[in-house]
């Protein structure tokens, strides 16, 4: 549970969240579909963080130790791997639960594998890139929105915890990437495929854990769940409609999407309680509470 501070601006956080089994299984809310949308995410996570901890430790490997950037992907790596830590916990959760996908789970292993095996390791840094980019914005819409705000306490503070990191390190690949000389014809086209792959992913694998459990998704699952997520009107992601596409301006950079305030109140609570659950609570009960006045 404990904190450094690092000159790269990315903090080094050990979080221990206690996943136990007062958790609601649909914590979101009662809501079956985002309940089971968001954990196909923490489902994927730690597999997709490997992969890009092990892209970003290979491409740096040779920099030299005083560079910024290899300061970076070393502080990079370790976020990510406590993601991957505090994820796999939860993940005990919903396996306890009696919820498979397995067809995604083979999915999932066979595509990294698959970028592993034939895409170049300038390539794979894009397609981390690009999914860094989608995740940011996530994150920042997940944690100035309140779109968690009756979600299950410890599920709100896991999330709250993991975009606060997300918004820390957005830059990190981006920057790598252009560091080994990446251009921007292959960073447009892989960005069109790992949104296209992210939202595949994270639709999918949510349609086979509501089927496990015995919810009826139909045939037009996949296209309702993009309205229900997307749509214009009240589409519970649709503030990423405009920014996501951002990332086709030639002079886009990640440090343009601007970190919400809540997000400086959040990390400063964690500091001074060095808790995930006792920082989000705190944030949630008094900065909020001193909006609404």
């Amino acid at each position: 549970m404990s904190t450094s501070a690092s000159d790269t601006g990315l903090v080094k956080r050990k979080v221990v969240i206690d996943f136990d089994e007062n958790i609601p299984t649909h914590w979101f809310d009662g809501d079956v579909f985002l309940t089971r949308y968001f954990d196909s995410f923490s489902l994927a996570f730690p597999a997709l963080e490997r992969f890009m901890i092990d892209v970003v430790r290979d491409i740096t490997k040779d920099l030299p130790k005083e560079s910024v950037v290899k300061a970076e992907a070393k502080d990079f790596i370790f976020q990510e791997a406590q993601h991957s830590i505090v994820h796999d916990k939860y993940n005990e959760r919903i396996r306890a639960q009696g919820v498979k996908a397995p067809k995604m789970k083979r999915f999932l292993t066979w595509s990294i594998d698959w970028m592993s095996k034939h895409l170049s390791l300038k390539s794979r840094i894009a397609v981390g890139a690009g999914i860094e980019h989608f995740t940011s914005l996530m994150a920042e819409h997940y944690i100035a929105s309140g779109l968690f705000d009756n979600a299950d306490p410890k599920m709100r503070a896991l999330w709250e915890w993991h975009s606060l990191e997300e918004l820390e390190h957005k830059h990190v690949l981006f920057d790598i990437y252009k560091g080994a000389g990446g251009g921007y014809t292959r960073r447009s086209l892989i960005f069109v495929v790992s949104i296209m792959y992210a939202n595949y992913l994270g639709i999918q694998y949510a349609k086979e854990l509501m089927e496990s459990e015995g919810k009826k998704t139909g045939r037009w699952f996949f296209f309702k769940s993009l309205h229900r997520l997307f749509n214009k009107k009240d589409g519970v992601l649709k503030s990423l409609r405009g920014p996501v596409f951002h990332y086709f301006k030639p002079s886009f950079h990640p440090n343009q999407i601007q970190a919400p305030e809540i997000m400086h109140h959040w990390a400063q609570a964690y500091d001074e309680t060095n808790d995930a659950l006792t920082a989000s609570l705190q944030v949630n009960n008094n900065y909020k509470q001193a909006l609404a006045v």
